[in-house]
């Protein structure tokens, strides 16, 4: 006997739903939806207080789709401007510099409770369906080489932080379980830090072909990319773990200008990543769909949200 995928979800921002994305995932069997931001726009939670946000999350909540939020955070929860009279709760770059660009030091005892603090405030405000959260490292930035650090990879620095931070979300959700994400340079199993009970790995492999399945033994770069994965697995409860996918990412394969190009969507080969990420026992999958919104379908036609849908829905996964 064979069953679907359990959790199959697309990841939006809000200049998105121009499109109507609630209607086409109830029709094509999507029931997880993944609200995300780009930093820079910080727009989510104004979209969210918008009639706009509030119809989004009810037709959500009617369709039986679950709700999740999907943010790089760090720059949220230890804000920038702290930087100018604590610089060392900030990392330290290669040479010696102490620098606001992004993510912190995890050995600053009072940076990190200012973390946890923002934490426990911003998760009564980013209230998910299914008591997982998604605060992420900011956006492809690096960790720490500061001396207490330096030993220590982004692996590992990207797990302690999520360990302390998922001890404060349980201050407000007993119930409460936090992405830990491998992107950028933490693809790799961390190499001393272990997660706690509560963290589940998101793998978002953003450097991958796209020209090759990802267990295709002929391309270099997917084998690198999934023996991460394999790894990661090890470690972390492969039923828990979601694979966060850009077939439909039209956004990065327009490098984040509009207007978009059209999407390189490539059904064979999705068919193939999924089966095979199935056979590793991942239940959850989920891919951004950036940038396909009603000016995207005015350029390119419908995009194809049905056959990704349809492909998620498949049976592929021996019971």
């Amino acid at each position: 006997m064979t069953q679907p995928i359990a959790r199959r979800g697309v990841v939006l921002v809000p200049s998105d739903f121009s499109l109507d994305w609630v209607a086409r995932m109830k029709d094509c069997g999507l029931n997880l939806l993944g609200l995300h931001m780009y930093q820079k726009e910080n727009d989510l939670i104004p979209f969210l207080d918008s009639d706009e946000g509030k119809a989004v999350l009810d037709a959500a909540r009617e369709a039986e789709i679950d709700t999740e939020y999907e943010i790089h955070a760090l720059s949220l929860l230890l804000p920038r401007e702290h930087f100018e009279k604590h610089p060392d709760w900030f990392r330290m770059d290669l040479r010696g510099a102490r620098q606001a660009d992004g993510n912190l030091c995890p050995m600053s005892a009072d940076g990190m409770a200012v973390v946890c603090d923002t934490a426990r405030e911003l998760a009564q405000r980013l209230v998910p369906t299914t008591n997982r959260y998604y605060f992420w490292p900011d956006d492809g930035k690096l960790w720490c080489h500061c001396p207490e650090c330096s030993h220590l990879s982004d692996a590992d620095q990207n797990v302690m932080v999520m360990n302390a931070i998922l001890g404060a979300l349980r201050d407000v959700n007993p119930e409460a379980r936090l992405a830990c994400l491998a992107y950028h340079t933490t693809l790799s199993r961390p190499e001393s830090a272990e997660p706690d009970a509560g963290l589940f790995l998101e793998w978002a492999p953003i450097r991958r072909c796209y020209r090759h399945a990802v267990n295709d033994p002929t391309c270099s770069v997917n084998r690198e990319h999934l023996a991460g994965l394999v790894g990661l697995l090890e470690l972390f409860d492969p039923a828990e773990a979601q694979v966060l996918e850009y077939w439909l990412d039209a956004s990065m394969f327009s490098r984040w200008k509009r207007p978009s190009v059209k999407l390189p969507f490539d059904a064979d080969l999705m068919l193939r990543d999924v089966a095979h990420y199935a056979s590793l026992g991942v239940r959850s999958i989920t891919s951004f769909g950036c940038y396909l919104d009603e000016a995207y379908a005015s350029l390119h036609g419908d995009p194809p949200i049905d056959t990704y849908g349809s492909i998620l829905s498949s049976e592929l996964i021996e019971s």
